[in-house]
C-alpha cells in the first residue's frame, strides 16, 4: 500500500521528473499515457514510515512558503523604505 501524499512527493523527484520526460508522448497534446505509468517503477517503505516521511516533507513544505512570505514582505519593506529614504 502506498500513501497518495507519499507518492505525490516521489514525483516531485528530480529522478521521477526526468522518468516522466523520457516516457512523455510528443503528439497534439503531449502526456504520460496510464499504461506508461503502469511501467515505472515506485520503491515505498512501510505505511507507517510512508506517513512520518509525509509528515516530515510537509511540515518543511509549510515551513519553506512560511519563510518565503516573510521574504517578500522584506523585500517590500526595504522597497519601500529605499523609495522613501530621500524623500
Amino acid at each position: 500500500v502506498i500513501s497518495n501524499q507519499f507518492l505525490m512527493f516521489t514525483f516531485q523527484l528530480a529522478e521521477m521528473k526526468n522518468t516522466l520526460r523520457r516516457i512523455t508522448s510528443v503528439s497534439a497534446q503531449p502526456g504520460v499515457y496510464l499504461g506508461d505509468l503502469s511501467n515505472i517503477r515506485v520503491r515505498y517503505p512501510e505505511i507507517q514510515e510512508q506517513q512520518e516521511i509525509t509528515c516530515l516533507l510537509q511540515n518543511l513544505s509549510n515551513l519553506i512558503a512560511a519563510n518565503e512570505e516573510k521574504l517578500e514582505q522584506l523585500k517590500q519593506l526595504k522597497k519601500y523604505l529605499m523609495q522613501n529614504m530621500f524623500v
